[in-house]
């Protein structure tokens, strides 16, 4: 979203993981109306995988998954052709941000056999892929959140939604596994980001689309397909421009559109992950903690507190910002706020004030 999004380079195991799925669901759904499967049937379903682990899968949760895939197994033809076609739709998710015309299904998942549904697909995120024994995979061990994780071709600095630094990385499903639990596993909807963005206080399981409009993605952005951001560090690129004013306690940053026309995207961006809240911290002390960065460097230079060299000083401040963007937190609104200092007469002045006292 504000910065590119890494990919794994096992992306392709999780790929064949969500081929299982849909194998499962296929052949559920293929089956006459009452019909009764058991483990071999599992073990054909899925010829390639070892067999300990497909008992594995059958047995474990108490028989709970067994269970789901006999639901699934009886159910009519009617809802048989209902999850499938739900299920084909949601795997289409992408053309809603490239085409004004795809809209996704919402699905009613409360009652059976789609709530077996949902519980099958979401078992194969959480427990198996997130905290369970894993997959079947080529190397030592076998292939989990953590070893796909391992596998990012840079690692996390700072969170794609906030631009915090990232101390645990969390896999979030930008649209919700509850919602669309064909998707639970899907590379492209799994984002790697910080605790805080992925926390219920912040984005939590809210859907990023608006399923009752014909466009449901209109005002949405994206953080692979429609991002707000493109490019690394000092060639970084906004789709937007941070404006700062004085709120009732203190500074606030607001988010502009540069293209005015999609200023709602913006808008739900900044709402959805509550970027002005979170950058609005500390923005006071951001300038006592500049001022003082500033007056020590004139200090130990032996230089005059005068305006051109405070001019200078903040402007270099701001290069290494920008170089720091993608590995510090909160680099983009740091660097925004400098520039916006210097722009600042009365802000300006503060700073220099500051120089002068020599503190």
């Amino acid at each position: 979203m504000l910065h590119p999004i890494p990919d794994s380079s096992l992306r392709d195991m999780l790929f064949a993981v969500l081929n299982m799925q849909k194998r499962l669901l296929a052949r559920l759904c293929l089956l006459p109306e009452n019909a009764n499967i058991d483990l071999d049937w599992l073990k054909a379903t899925w010829a390639e995988a070892p067999g300990e682990w497909v008992r594995r899968f059958w047995e474990n949760d108490k028989g709970g998954r067994a269970k789901n895939c006999k639901i699934v197994a009886g159910a009519s033809q009617h809802d048989k052709r209902a999850i499938i076609s739900c299920c084909r739709n949601h795997l289409r998710y992408a053309e809603v941000y490239k085409t004004g015309s795809f809209s996704l299904h919402k699905q009613d998942w409360t009652e059976n056999p789609f709530t077996a549904v949902k519980n099958l697909l979401i078992d194969f995120y959480d427990p198996y892929f997130y905290k369970g024994e894993g997959y079947p995979g080529t190397g030592p061990g076998n292939f989990t959140k953590d070893t796909y994780l391992a596998a990012l071709s840079h690692q996390i600095s700072v969170c794609p939604y906030t631009d915090e630094s990232v101390h645990l990385i969390k896999m979030d499903h930008f649209l919700p596994k509850e919602e669309f639990p064909i998707l639970s596993c899907h590379p492209d909807n799994l984002i790697s980001c910080s605790t805080d963005a992925n926390s219920g206080q912040i984005k939590g399981r809210r859907v990023p689309l608006d399923m009752g409009n014909a466009s449901q993605a209109g005002q949405w952005l994206h953080p692979r397909l429609r991002p707000a951001a493109t490019g690394t560090k000092i060639r970084h690129n906004t789709i937007f421009r941070i404006r700062f004013h004085i709120g009732l306690v203190g500074l606030k940053t607001r988010l502009e559109a540069k293209d005015p026309s999609i200023q709602k995207r913006i808008d739900k961006f900044q709402d959805f992950f509550k970027i002005s809240e979170f950058w609005s911290k500390n923005l006071d002390d951001e300038v006592q903690g500049l001022s003082g960065s500033i007056a020590d460097t004139l200090r130990d230079y032996g230089l005059p507190p005068t305006a051109q060299n405070i001019c200078k000083l903040l402007k270099r401040e701001h290069r290494r910002a920008r170089r720091f963007i993608g590995c510090h937190d909160r680099g983009i609104v740091t660097a925004a706020f400098i520039w916006h200092v210097l722009a600042s007469q009365s802000l300006f002045e503060q700073v220099k004030s500051t120089c002068e006292r020599g503190t």
